[in-house]
């Protein structure tokens, strides 16, 4: 529940004190969270933007966990991706580092290095993402010995994107 919550929530973008408050709440129960309520969590979570939308998707997957899951977070990317707020990067996120399921999320900075650099082409993340997986299978036939870190290789890249990847425009 802490890793679906901090990744809802954009952890990186909160503050020290804000974090400590929702980090203790983030591994509280999906019960625990629904009895805390919306405007409660608005309140904690005040400082980070988005916070309403934040909020009422955060509650209302909670209560999705309780009804549809037993209160557990799902180990499908379908029934992440079905969850409010969880789109493909924040499952496969999730199914990583939760779970520890070689997946790869193809953010912004994967997208643009994957494009320019030619490694995989593709007008969408989810394009881009099917295309490093094929490349990772042809990389790891011709590997020999142990795989090292299982389905993130691709953040070998973000140092180069977040450094050069810059938009060719503004759009």
């Amino acid at each position: 529940m802490a890793s679906l919550t901090e990744r809802m929530l954009g952890a990186a973008r909160l503050d020290a004190a804000t974090y400590e408050e929702v980090e203790a709440d983030a591994t509280a129960t999906p019960q625990a969270m629904l009895a805390l309520g919306e405007e409660a969590l608005c309140e904690q979570i005040r400082t980070i933007g988005l916070y309403r939308t934040k909020a009422r998707h955060l509650i209302e997957t909670c209560r999705l966990l309780v009804e549809r899951h037993g209160g557990e977070v799902p180990r499908e990317r379908e029934a992440l991706q079905a969850l409010p707020g969880v789109g493909r990067k924040t499952a496969n996120v999730l199914l990583n580092v939760a779970f520890g399921e070689p997946t790869m999320a193809v953010d912004t900075h994967v997208f643009r290095v994957a494009n320019r650099t030619g490694l995989a082409q593709g007008h969408t993340a989810d394009a881009v993402e099917q295309a490093l997986r094929k490349h990772d299978r042809h990389v790891e036939a011709e590997r020999s010995g142990r795989r090292p870190s299982p389905g993130l290789e691709h953040l070998d890249a973000l140092p180069h994107g977040l450094r050069d990847a810059r938009p060719l425009s503004a759009r």
